[in-house]
């Protein structure tokens, strides 16, 4: 019974909504209103100040240059143990096996 009742509260509230919104007039915008918006933002230039530009190219760069240091010294690596196994030398330290 109480569901029926709070249907019926919500069927009326949805009814009332409608009737609110069918009693509004439409507006006349004003003529050229959507040519001028798109002017302004035609118009409008995104300023990049060159504090943050030479900031954001250093950064970059110096990303760059550390990843490309990280990736020769795997290389190094991979061709010293390359060397080591084709010479049949095994550079484990282990003590217990």
């Amino acid at each position: 019974m109480k569901e029926n009742a709070s249907n019926q509260e919500n069927m009326e509230r949805v009814e009332h909504a409608f009737r609110q919104l069918a009693e509004i007039n439409p507006v006349d915008a004003p003529p050229f209103l959507l040519t001028r918006i798109k002017q302004q933002i035609a118009n409008k230039e995104v300023k990049v100040k060159p504090v943050w530009a030479v900031s954001f190219a250093t950064a970059i760069a110096l990303l760059f240059m550390l990843n490309l240091n990280i990736v020769s010294q795997k290389s190094e690596q991979t061709q010293e143990q390359n060397f080591i196994s084709s010479m049949g030398l095994y550079n484990q330290n282990n003590l217990y096996p």
